[in-house]
């Protein structure tokens, strides 16, 4: 009995799918031994399926004629044509997608060529089937325990199917490189193969999407692999669900080689992917073969109408005004539930905060941004914040981190700005730096800051002429005041305490703006707290119950005043905190014409 193996015709990308010859077909009147004979062709279907995946070359599948088939009165001829298409429904029920990650699309693109021959009575036909494929078994073995080492490197254990996707899309993309110096080479097939994609990290479309199937498939995500034409020639590629919709996705054109894909195009990796998660409409240069344009295959697999659209951290700025806060720049689409939408601020120094969107700033930059804001004290302003976006109802997330210093120093580094944006970052950069060099702290581990420029003795000499006229004025004489004190709370914004003793017998009412403090154990001490000052508004003087006080009153007390013994240090974190408020002064009263 002659069998004709059909090998698969290699083109430019992808081979073409293999068909399958009906070799020979033969009656014959014995059963054929040691072989189960299936009642249904979903049963002989898994037979195949299960010899092609573990890639057995030549297998029997036996299958018994119902009763209704009438195969009982048939002629020879017809009985035979009836086998070609029993045969036809189990070969194309074996390489159905199953949702098994080395079943499906992976069995049917792993097929190098296939044969068959048939011998048949009339209640049974016994399919002989001859396979050849791109790959053995003992490859096969080793791509699986690959897999294996790579998803787990990966850690997907709780990440949404979109974070899955992405670590397995830039797992492929980054470390898969197009294997051009075997384009052309048609004795070398196992460049079709998720073999050469995962192994040699060199394959063709069809090894990539062969890969990018089995691997999303193992971490359940489903998808399927599609081919056609692509710029022009054979091409294979993949849609991916997410959600309920499908997209299409290009591993291929998204491959990443030292910055350049394989068509020799520059590209950044992972921010500006061009083929990942798109829309019909947007994945332009791809054409689907016919049996992936019918009705059933779009019924089976809808297609979002539109590309996958995500919440994405667009940039970032700092308060410039009023006081030390780091922005972050978010779109947020349309179609994601803005109900579910927040952000967490974590910062190095471990301290966190929550922002929800209604509390966010609406922007102009694109239709669907907001400003995010992480409020800092001066001793965090080296620390990373770390940004972390919440969204859907299955909780995804998206991170993205910077700091208030960085950004002071982007700023210096770009140029361009006006010398008062120049001079207000660096006020601050520099305000962080020497309040964490003071000695002041409020216990927790910070980045250490680096200053915008070194502060020295002849800045002490530079600052005190120009805070004396902030000299506090003290209430003690009046309303029953017998002793005064202040402080200052330096955080993102600043607060300004101002504490009075009143005299023996006297005290403030409950609903009075002085509340009851302790001081050393001393009795009748009060405290009036200014929170939340604007940088703006630090040299503003308060006239409080016969107190004048500002917060550069504080400045001057340790410059000129009665704490000008205190450490350098703190001086010059003074000095630094002065400069901030000139600065921002400055900068808020910017001539029209600069």
């Amino acid at each position: 009995m002659a069998i004709s193996l059909i090998p698969a015709t290699v083109m430019a990308d992808t081979a073409k799918t293999p068909q399958t010859r009906i070799a020979a077909v033969s009656s014959m009147t014995k059963q054929s031994k040691d072989v189960t004979r299936y009642t249904t062709i979903e049963e002989a279907a898994a037979a195949a399926r299960a010899n092609m995946a573990a890639r057995v070359e030549e297998f029997t599948v036996e299958y018994q004629f119902p009763e209704e088939a009438g195969t009982a009165s048939m002629s020879k001829d017809e009985l035979g044509k009836y086998c070609g298409v029993v045969y036809d429904e189990i070969k194309e029920l074996a390489c159905a997608h199953t949702g098994v990650p080395y079943e499906g699309d992976y069995i049917e693109w792993h097929i190098k060529s296939s044969g068959v021959s048939m011998e048949y009575t009339s209640t049974y036909a016994a399919f002989n089937f001859h396979m050849e494929y791109y790959t053995t078994a003992e490859q096969e073995a080793e791509v699986a325990s690959t897999i294996d080492s790579v998803l787990k490197s990966l850690d997907l254990e709780g990440k949404s199917d979109y974070e899955k996707f992405i670590a397995i899309y830039n797992y492929i993309t980054k470390n898969t490189k197009y294997d051009n110096a075997n384009l052309k080479d048609t004795g070398y097939t196992l460049k079709y193969s998720a073999y050469a994609a995962l192994i040699n990290h060199t394959a063709v479309c069809q090894g990539y999407a062969n890969l990018l199937y089995r691997m999303l498939l193992q971490a359940g995500i489903d998808n399927r692999m599609i081919t056609g034409i692509g710029n022009g020639g054979p091409h294979a590629w993949n849609i991916v669900k997410l959600g309920d919709k499908y997209y299409n996705v290009d591993s291929t054109w998204d491959s990443k080689d030292a910055g350049v894909n394989f068509r020799g195009e520059v590209i950044e990796y992972h921010y500006f992917m061009n083929y990942r998660l798109k829309s019909e409409a947007d994945f332009p240069n791809h054409t689907r073969d016919d049996k992936f344009t019918t009705e059933e295959f779009n019924t089976a697999y809808p297609m979002s109408t539109e590309s996958y659209a995500l919440p994405t951290f667009l940039g970032h700025s700092v308060a410039l005004s009023d006081e030390i806060a780091v922005k972050f720049l978010v779109d947020i689409p349309d179609n994601v539930d803005t109900s579910s939408v927040y952000v967490v601020f974590t910062l190095s120094d471990g301290r966190s905060d929550r922002v929800d969107l209604a509390d966010a700033e609406k922007t102009t930059y694109t239709e669907s941004s907001y400003f995010f804001t992480c409020r800092i004290n001066s001793l965090e302003v080296a620390d990373t914040i770390t940004a972390t976006l919440h969204y859907g109802s299955v909780g995804d997330t998206v991170e993205n981190t910077y700091s208030a210093q960085q950004y002071c120093q982007d700023i210096q580094a770009r140029g361009g700005y006006s010398q008062y944006v120049v001079n207000l970052v660096k006020s601050i950069q520099n305000y962080g730096y020497y309040l964490q060099k003071s000695g002041w702290t409020d216990n927790l581990t910070h980045t250490e800051a680096v200053p915008a420029s070194e502060l020295t003795a002849d800045d002490i000499e530079r600052v005190k002429p120009l805070v004396e006229k902030y000299a506090f004025v003290s209430p003690v004489g009046q309303y029953n005041i017998i002793a005064s004190a202040y402080s200052v709370g330096m955080s993102s914004k600043t607060n300004l305490y101002l504490y009075v003793q009143l005299a023996e017998k006297h005290s403030y009412p409950d609903n009075s703006a002085f509340k009851p403090v302790n001081i050393n154990g001393e009795l009748r001490w009060y405290v009036y707290t200014l929170n939340n000052i604007d940088a703006r508004y630090l040299g503003t003087t308060y006239q409080i119950n016969g107190a004048k006080i500002s917060v550069l009153s504080y400045v001057n007390a340790f410059l000129n005043g009665n704490a000008s013994s205190y450490a350098t240090e703190k001086k010059y974190a003074l000095i630094a905190l002065y400069d901030y408020y000139a600065a921002v002064d400055a900068y808020v009263k910017i001539p029209a014409n600069a």
